[in-house]
């Protein structure tokens, strides 16, 4: 049998849903005005890495990750380094991209627009014999040096005698 309390204890029931309902009505509503200022005074996204990547690539010169870093850096877009190397993965892939000389140890990719006519740089012979140092375990003599250095592909300006 119910007793009087219990028909209290239901009555604060049914305010507290109503409360509840009314409360979560506002909410929506409140929500939706948001959005609806939202669209208005924020701008849209300025589209993705790569199409920022293709905007800003040099097309007059070669050009390495570092450099296209800073340059998207001066445009104001904040790009990690692998997210680069993949949006530069995937410029290649498609054929928009290519590299002109492949990383190797301390080396740095260059790329280039597909479309430019470069030939990969000549390493100096001073940067190559510290590379070829750097990278040596023990003291190396000069003919040592050199060696390596033809073997990475130096040519000398005036030909070996």
């Amino acid at each position: 049998m119910p007793t009087p309390f219990d028909e209290l204890r239901k009555l604060a029931m049914q305010r507290r849903d109503k409360a509840v309902q009314s409360a979560r009505r506002d909410y929506h509503a409140t929500l939706e005005e948001i959005a609806i200022l939202q669209s208005r005074f924020v701008q849209p996204r300025c589209g993705g890495v790569a199409d920022a990547v293709r905007a800003l690539l040099p097309v007059d010169r070669p050009f390495t990750l570092a450099d296209l870093m800073g340059i998207l850096k001066e445009a104001g877009r904040e790009v990690s380094l692998p997210v680069l190397r993949t949006t530069m993965h995937r410029l290649e892939k498609s054929g928009e991209v290519r590299r002109v000389v492949g990383s190797h140890k301390h080396r740095k990719t260059v790329y280039a627009i597909a479309s430019l006519e470069c030939e990969p740089p000549k390493p100096t012979a001073i940067k190559l014999a510290e590379q070829v140092l750097s990278e040596s375990d023990s003291p190396m003599t000069a003919t040592e040096i050199m060696v390596a250095m033809l073997d990475r592909g130096f040519q000398p300006e005036h030909g070996l005698t």
